[in-house]
């Protein structure tokens, strides 16, 4: 299953995401390009497992993130181009 959006307008600029469910293997991937016009000071991704299972682990561009609670994670609103994988 596959939820996006391309040049979403927002308070912030345009925005756009893609997120990928890989729930099967555990996992939700989330692709996300923040706006560029103004850079908001963060981004909140609400990622929620159909069965209500929380994150174990997050990856944020490929290196491990911490910053995270059970179905939400906080990402910086100024980084450029977002690739999230969330592990159940």
């Amino acid at each position: 299953m596959e939820v996006a959006a391309l040049r979403a307008p927002t308070h912030f600029g345009p925005a756009s995401f893609r997120i990928e469910s890989r729930v099967a293997h555990g996992a939700i991937d989330a692709h996300i390009t923040p706006p560029t016009r103004v850079a908001p000071a963060a981004i909140v991704l609400r990622l929620r497992h159909p069965e209500g299972r929380p994150m174990r682990r997050v990856t944020l561009n490929g290196a491990p993130w911490h910053e995270f609670g059970p179905d939400v994670v906080r990402l910086p609103g100024d980084g450029g181009v977002l690739r999230v994988r969330a592990e159940f």
